[in-house]
């Protein structure tokens, strides 16, 4: 292999990394590599996924009158992810049980990431603005690679993987050159658990 004909493009989880968020990973996979040069490529969607005007106000999961899809949508698929997380963490949430007003303070108690991870999730399923941003940022990079003619090692972790699953699931034809995708941590089969579909 010629140095840098080929590109390691990360995609990283729940968006609340830090700019930073790979450098361990790029320092000990170039010592690995030892000689061999590898470009490696953020897909860095963070900002896309926390920005504070992208979440509806926390609110009890079901519909109210007036209430708008998507908003009801978010709400729902974060009440969902929640419960999901709760039960994976063994812990006996019954949400009847529990005062609507105090039902996501329960979940952040009880779960390190339960809250950030539940919004994140649920910007990306529920609001289209967040979704297409978030997967733009993979196609702009592996269009650009493909122009380049590079070879392209594909790895994401968690989220990142749901994110990587769309964007070849809707133009994997395009890249033809992703050689290979490593998948960790993929939460996409608990996917198929929301009630949601």
């Amino acid at each position: 292999m010629k140095t840098n004909d080929c590109s390691v493009v990360l995609v990283h989880g729940i968006g609340s990394q830090k700019p930073n968020w790979s450098s361990g990973f790029q320092h000990a996979l170039q010592a690995d590599l030892g000689d061999i040069r590898v470009d490696i490529v953020d897909a860095y969607w963070a900002p896309l996924s926390t920005l504070n005007d992208t979440a509806p106000p926390l609110a009890w999961p079901f519909a109210l009158p007036g209430m708008d899809r998507e908003v009801e949508t978010f709400l729902r698929t974060q009440f969902e992810v929640s419960m999901m997380l709760a039960q994976d963490a063994g812990l006996s949430l019954n949400p009847a049980a529990i005062d609507p007003a105090n039902f996501w303070a329960a979940i952040g108690r009880n779960l390190d990431v339960g809250a950030d991870l539940a919004a994140d999730i649920a910007k990306y399923v529920a609001r289209n603005s967040v979704r297409t941003a978030v997967q733009s940022v993979l196609h702009a990079i592996l269009g650009q690679l493909h122009e380049e003619d590079k070879d392209v090692i594909l790895v994401s972790h968690s989220q990142g993987t749901v994110i990587a699953y769309d964007v070849l699931r809707q133009a994997g034809r395009c890249y033809e050159n992703v050689r290979t995708w490593i998948a960790m941590g993929s939460p996409l089969r608990k996917y198929f658990a929301f009630p949601l579909q």
